[in-house]
């Protein structure tokens, strides 16, 4: 299933691609709580939600610029604001049900920076030292002995006003694979375990704390939300205040702000600060390993056994990260494959189908009907052309891999010939894309932000001085040069007559001469084939 994974990817930097930022500016300040202007004349002020991803605003909202947000945010400055109306509701908050597989992945990046493989490494330690129940599990259930468990732990903690009415997560929303129930502490009375590293004792006490808060009460408040004017600007400002913390008061949320004081209309208050503020809006956010796993879970595609394994293989060719973020960006390779099975295997990574293709392999599983059906089916289709030996036999025959895999970028206007991005070859695990236009050709990283590669950006790589060597020193043991080459399949480091490549994602630049020497100290694969036959004696 990483093949409809990684059309998630792919088409979501499609659509940044084909978006269009917009600027607008907007007028924020202080009066002891936060404010911003949402209205000039009666006319909506523009927010980053009212412009479309062509960059059109919405019909009857205005859009500040700079010069007139200045003007409105100086005239603030020591003056007053009136409140001119007042709105009080109250608010009951529910806690989330206890973790599944999928909802601890994406917990764990959100809240302790951990990635799917981390994740999975780390919950099954716990649960190999008896600490946690089975970690892959898609059940956001309890079993009812579990629920009276913590139901107990709450009350012996904060008192029976801390525990729900009613017990909660009572039954499953949809067919679940297996019977294990949501994941738990095996002793919930045990919050903090002697011993355990920090990330392992990080996730007990996220497992703890959302196991307890499932069976916790609600939290109970108010928000207020306020209406100020000066002139013929219009404000607005808004709170949340708890009177009942409920079961905020072990699972950690964000802050409710500070909340507006009991002000009635008429009232007027003075602003100690006042500032504009430019803003662009941003396109669709990129998946991160979380939001990825998420999306996939509502898909009804993969399953919690499977979602490390989906986000790994994607990983390890397909999608890469920049230091230190999160947001999965799609290789050269990865838009190669996407046009391959799109072109020439649609039915197959139609999101519908694989959806289809979990429930009835769950089937499979659970009872072994429909084995032969399903695999007839699939191979040779329901319909016409629609099975995998139709569609193989059209794209051996109807695709040219060459032509469908080449990225147009443009023409060269010295020459007149077309520039085009290409993944190239496999090699050593990783793949070689280079720049191409004539007979020219420079390698390009397979891992490059898409929304770097232009014409511009491949003519400067072809015109380049090519620096395709660099000595980066002596071997201390042997004396002998070390150097870095940019081959054709990518760089590789050189010792004599000793090579290695680099492997994925690291740069010729980045090659040192200490990383080139770690690497040249690790044995040479031996080569796959026939050995060569020994001369008798």
């Amino acid at each position: 299933v990483q093949s409809p994974a990684l059309r998630l990817v792919v088409e979501r930097e499609f659509e940044r691609m084909a978006f269009r930022s917009a600027a607008y500016c907007s007028v924020e300040g202080d009066a002891g709580f936060a404010f911003r202007l949402v209205s000039v004349s009666g006319v909506k002020v523009a927010r980053g939600t009212d412009f479309d991803a062509e960059g059109r605003v919405a019909a009857g909202v205005l859009v500040l610029d700079m010069a007139s947000a200045e003007v409105i945010a100086s005239g603030l400055l020591g003056g007053k604001l009136s409140v001119s109306s007042v709105e009080r509701k109250p608010v009951r908050r529910s806690p989330l049900a206890p973790f599944t597989m999928s909802t601890l992945y994406q917990e764990a990046l959100n809240r302790l920076g951990m990635s799917t493989k981390e994740s999975r490494v780390v919950s099954q330690m716990l649960f190999d030292k008896g600490l946690i129940t089975y970690p892959r599990t898609d059940v956001a259930v309890h079993e009812p002995a579990s629920r009276r468990e913590i139901r107990a732990e709450v009350e012996r903690l904060f008192g029976p006003g801390a525990v729900s009415p009613s017990e909660r997560f009572v039954t499953s929303k949809k067919k679940v694979q297996g019977a294990h129930e949501a994941i738990r502490p095996t002793d919930v009375s045990v919050r903090v375990v002697p011993g355990l590293g920090g990330r392992e004792a990080a996730m007990y006490e996220m497992v703890w704390q959302r196991t307890l808060a499932s069976q916790m009460a609600d939290a109970v408040g108010e928000s207020v939300s306020l209406v100020l004017r000066s002139g013929e600007a219009g404000f607005a400002a808004s709170g949340t205040s708890y009177l009942e913390e409920g079961y905020r008061r072990v699972w950690p949320v964000e802050s409710a702000g500070v909340v507006p004081p009991a002000l009635t209309v008429g009232e007027v208050v003075g602003v100690a600060s006042a500032e504009a503020k430019a803003h662009a809006t941003q396109p669709p956010a990129r998946y991160t390993e979380a939001s990825l796993v998420k999306e996939l879970e509502d898909l009804g595609i993969g399953r919690p056994s499977t979602y490390a394994s989906i986000i790994a293989k994607l990983r390890d060719r397909y999608v890469w990260s920049r230091s230190g973020e999160r947001a999965l960006i799609p290789t050269v390779t990865a838009f190669a494959v996407h046009r391959v099975l799109m072109q020439g295997f649609a039915p197959l990574v139609d999101l519908q189908f694989t959806t289809e293709m979990e429930a009835k392999l769950d089937m499979v599983a659970e009872n072994g009907a429909m084995r032969e059906e399903l695999l007839h089916e699939f191979f040779f289709g329901s319909g016409v052309g629609d099975g995998l030996a139709a569609l193989v036999e059209y794209a051996l025959v109807g695709i040219d891999a060459r032509e469908m895999v080449a990225f147009d970028l443009g023409v060269d206007p010295a020459s007149g010939e077309r520039v085009v991005v290409r993944p190239g070859k496999m090699f050593r695990g990783s793949f070689s894309p280079y720049v191409e236009v004539g007979g020219r050709r420079r390698s390009v990283p397979d891992a490059v932000d898409p929304s770097e590669v232009s014409l511009e950006w491949a003519l400067a790589r072809l015109d380049a001085p090519r620096a395709d060597r660099r000595l980066l020193g002596l071997d201390p043991t042997s004396g002998v040069e070390v150097w870095v080459i940019d081959g054709r399949y990518g760089p590789y480091v050189s010792r004599g007559r000793e090579t290695r490549s680099v492997g994925d994602g690291v740069t010729f630049d980045a090659v040192t001469l200490e990383s080139a020497l770690t690497l040249l100290a690790v044995p040479k694969p031996a080569r796959r084939g026939r050995r060569r036959p020994q001369r008798p004696e």
